[in-house]
């Protein structure tokens, strides 16, 4: 929506053109929001561009007297060349890999600006930093400004079974009521393709460490607090006028203790398609409820934990994991997919993969691959297998990170292999990075000839972890990747089954939906204190579930033992008792249930429970899902609570499957070999 937005303060811009490069000089320089934007929010994204040459690490950034370095770098951590970045993504290249140098590019690094730390009038920034051939360079910008509307002050808490916590933070939904004027409250875009004037709009803003200040006109709003998909809402109308402070409390409606909730697929600044930064991610996915993030920037190992260690709001409240989104290229720059790989011990001293990071912190410059058939014919996937797990392992024998066990063989997801969608209301398939249709791979005809090579190592390209069958929010990808895992299980491919949200922006995309609620073993620590070893155990044995909203469980009894997910269960009558429980906060809608067997619907029904009892012939698995999909359209935002909070949401859940081994040898056997 590029029409300017009533009631708010500006915050002129520095002067020059809207394209960065264009406008300034070698010497680099500030950008902020254009002169006349209007002004609800209470924070403004502020971007220095550094020449290429110079040396970030002697950077100061001061406003108004007090230094601000900490929050430019490393918090934000960006250091990419700003033409070449928005060359890559005028082209559509947008995994970060594989692009040439460009002459007079810049650094580009960023942070937040609170609007308690400016003064309401004339302030003040200003940067130094070492330039090229090593003078001294200072960088000065003088904004207006003044903030518009009254003050609205919110407090929330959060309350679980643990107790109470005030600084967990909460996203809060602004809606205006009774004709009341709309608001902005994002803190701006630097993305080169949605530069300003138009920036991403969202109606929403996060409390950080349970709080959130911003500025609202007269008029009436509804403001709602929500925590996670397992929390319940707290809803509150401003008065017309006049400044006003709310406290929120936001509760836990669904409890599952001995679970943690974990996002795998996230990124932020250091990604070359994101500008979201560190910290504002963090905020995000902690009020969200995620208790893990994996962080998965392209091909750069990101480690949020000393960001989380050095804020007593997030310390012992989520946890992140160092890895890496990799790109698997061809010579001519095109991508043939992406894979997750976690985790990774960040390494300091390593190369950087491409021109204009500083380092690469232990991401390998995987060589591209010459040509599609060479793809289809021989081993780079499985190649760069081998190459990660043997990198891992050679760094985790430093005996650098006491978190990650020296022992442990990093997880390996394929992402998004039937390509993704950025934008589901606009029902537009993105066929980039989708290794399933680079490769050849049909559910139901033969299978490409470089699922079976075997690289030196003798590792195949099917010897992957994990298959992210949800990414974002679009219900047809869902459906054909997971036919693909179906198709997968019933040759015997056990893989386990992610939801992730491929997060780079915090709007449309949204920290916490969908995600995983990984299931550990009894009497393990669970949530944030869950142990690295127990996660991946988890993970590899397909004890998962994906939820943006309903949460099925699934268990299946014979012979008076009981299995969930992940686990085998022995029926050599062939009866097995199944139940499947969905539990869901009271604003998550609840859809109609199912039960696939061998990939085959075996019973189904509405409400949230279903109990049936299967005669199966042969070894078999179970996989449980919850919601609409047949006959609703991409575009659909569902009704009520739940289609304001969360827009591109499809209230969907599903398991890992439980295996039933009939012929009593103790493992699921599937009903054909490898085709």
């Amino acid at each position: 929506d590029p029409d300017p937005l009533p009631a708010g303060g500006e915050v002129p811009h520095g002067g020059g053109d809207l394209d960065p490069v264009a406008s300034l000089e070698a010497r680099g320089g500030w950008i902020l929001p254009p002169a006349g934007s209007q002004w609800t929010r209470s924070r403004m994204l502020a971007i220095l561009l550094l020449p290429l040459e110079s040396d970030p690490a002697s950077l100061r950034v001061e406003l108004n007297g007090r230094e601000r370095t900490a929050d430019f770098l490393p918090a934000s951590l960006i250091s990419k060349k700003w033409r070449e970045r928005a060359d890559e993504m005028r082209a559509g290249q947008s995994d970060g890999a594989g692009a040439g140098p460009a002459a007079g590019s810049l650094r580009r690094v960023q942070a937040i600006l609170d609007s308690r730390d400016m003064l309401p009038g004339d302030n003040l920034l200003q940067a130094s930093f070492v330039g090229p051939g090593g003078q001294a360079i200072q960088q000065v910008l003088h904004f207006s400004f003044r903030p518009g509307g009254r003050t609205i002050r919110c407090l929330v808490s959060r309350v679980t079974r643990r107790g109470e916590n005030s600084a967990a933070g909460a996203r809060l939904l602004v809606t205006p009521l009774d004709g009341a004027p709309a608001v902005d409250l994002s803190p701006g875009s630097s993305h080169p393709l949605f530069p300003w004037p138009e920036p991403r709009r969202r109606s929403f803003i996060i409390a950080r460490a349970g709080e959130a200040e911003f500025y609202l006109p007269e008029g009436r709003y509804r403001i709602v607090a929500s925590g996670g998909l397992l929390d319940g809402l707290d809803i509150w109308e401003t008065p017309l006028r006049g400044d006003a402070e709310h406290r929120f409390v936001v509760r836990r409606q669904v409890e599952l203790p001995g679970t943690v909730a974990v996002d795998f697929h996230v990124h932020a600044a250091p990604s070359i398609d994101s500008v979201i930064p560190m910290m504002d991610q963090l905020a995000a996915f902690q009020a969200a409820g995620v208790d893990l993030l994996v962080a998965s920037d392209h091909n750069i190992v990101t480690d949020y934990r000393p960001l989380i260690a050095s804020l007593p709001a997030a310390r012992g409240h989520i946890r992140s994991l160092p890895g890496v989104e990799v790109s698997l290229r061809a010579a001519a720059g095109d991508s043939y997919g992406h894979w997750n790989v976690w985790p990774l011990v960040p390494d300091a001293q390593a190369p950087p993969v491409r021109v204009g990071q500083i380092t690469s912190f232990g991401a390998l410059a995987i060589p591209p691959v010459p040509t599609l058939d060479a793809l289809r014919r021989g081993t780079p996937v499985a190649e760069m297998y081998d190459a990660y797990r043997s990198q891992a392992a050679r760094l985790a024998g430093r005996g650098q990170d006491a978190e990650i066990p020296n022992d442990m063989v990093p997880i390996i997801q394929v992402n998004h292999p039937r390509g993704f969608q950025n934008n589901p209301h606009k029902n537009v398939m993105v066929r980039r990075h989708d290794w399933f249709n680079k490769a050849g791979f049909l559910p139901g005809g033969a299978w490409p000839d470089s699922f079976y090579r075997e690289s030196a190592a003798g590792t195949t390209s099917l010897d992957f972890d994990a298959l992210e069958i949800w990414n974002r929010s679009s219900r047809r990808l869902y459906q054909q990747v997971r036919a693909d895992w179906f198709t997968f299980l019933n040759h015997g491919v056990v893989r386990t089954a992610t939801a992730n949200s491929d997060s780079h922006t915090q709007s449309p995309e949204l920290a916490g939906y969908p995600l995983n609620l990984v299931l550990l073993p009894a009497g393990r620590p669970h949530g944030p204190q869950v142990e690295v070893r127990d996660l991946m155990n988890a993970v590899r044995s397909g004890r998962v579930i994906g939820t943006d909203g309903p949460v099925p469980l699934l268990s299946a009894r014979a012979g008076g033992v009981g299995a969930g997910p992940g686990e085998t269960l022995q029926a050599t009558d062939g009866e097995v008792r199944v139940r499947l429980e969905v539990l869901a906060a009271d604003w998550v809608p609840v859809g109609e249930m199912r039960l696939w067997v061998n990939g085959q619907v075996a019973a189904r029904g509405p409400g949230k429970l279903l109990e049936t009892t299967l005669h199966l012939p042969r070894d078999s698995w179970l996989v449980a899902e919850v919601g609409d999909l047949e006959g609703v359209p991409e575009e659909t935002i569902l009704p009520g609570l739940y289609g304001e909070l969360v827009p591109r949401g499809m209230a969907l859940g599903f398991t890992n499957p439980v295996f039933v081994d009939v012929d009593g040898n103790g493992r699921y056997d599937a009903a054909g070999g490898l085709p």
